[in-house]
């Protein structure tokens, strides 16, 4: 479902946009874990992707409404163990890897679209979707790792998150419709399950360890953003 939703994001016909005023981003982010999340999480989360499209109820207006999608690991394992696939027993690379998708919505306020340099703020409400995944890959084969299916263990653990964003958009070009976009998120998470510490004992067997705190992050992000309006809507220097 999450790798659905970030290629619909990837593809999404930018076509469809040219009868709106809006505006598409993509950006690099590093979660940061904050308060009890901080001290119980995986010491190795890493980097994720991030997608932002925002629509104005006029050309002119300051507000925006928008959505949010995002993803990024939170710890991973791997060992060589026996599997059986379809009845013959084979050595496999087996990876474990805790994730987080976020799902939400957006209010922007830009004051200073026009301009070369405009800073904004936003608020967030959303859902933070915790899950685990595990893949094996047959030893020295190269290619995309066939998935086992979930059980309780791995099953998703959701929880709700509001919070703050600051960010500034820089604009290339004489009709400044895109350019770079420096971010950060501020965001409360509720009360939430989720495993952490993925590894392998001697014997192979994985070993998920089952936390549950707040789910605090600060979220520093960097990417591209493209507009979508009418020329007459531009003003250059």
């Amino acid at each position: 479902m999450k790798e659905i939703a970030l290629l619909l994001a990837l593809a999404f016909p930018l076509r469809a946009w040219s009868q709106v005023t809006g505006s598409w981003s993509a950006s690099f982010q590093i979660p940061i874990t904050l308060g009890e999340f901080r001290e119980t999480s995986d010491s190795d989360i890493g980097a994720g992707a991030r997608f932002n499209f925002y629509v104005r109820p006029r050309p002119s207006s300051p507000l925006q409404a928008g959505f949010d999608i995002g993803l990024f690991g939170r710890g991973n394992a791997q060992e060589t163990v026996p599997v059986n696939v379809a009845g013959l027993v084979n050595d496999y690379n087996v990876r474990a890897s805790n994730n987080v998708f976020n799902l939400g919505l957006l209010l922007k306020l830009e004051p200073f679209s026009e301009n070369r340099f405009s800073p904004y703020v936003e608020g967030a409400l959303g859902v933070n979707s915790f899950y685990t995944q595990i893949q094996f890959y047959q030893k020295n084969r190269r290619g995309r790792g066939q998935i086992f299916d979930k059980n309780e263990d791995t099953k998703e653990r959701w929880g709700l998150f509001y919070g703050c964003n600051a960010g500034v958009k820089i604009a290339f070009g004489k009709k400044r419709n895109g350019g770079i976009e420096l971010k950060c998120a501020y965001l409360r998470g509720a009360n939430t399950s989720y495993n952490a510490k993925p590894r392998y004992n001697s014997e192979g067997i994985l070993i998920l360890t089952r936390l549950t705190s707040t789910t605090d992050m600060l979220i520093p992000q960097i990417g591209a953003w493209i507009s979508f309006k009418d020329d007459d809507d531009y003003q250059n220097d």
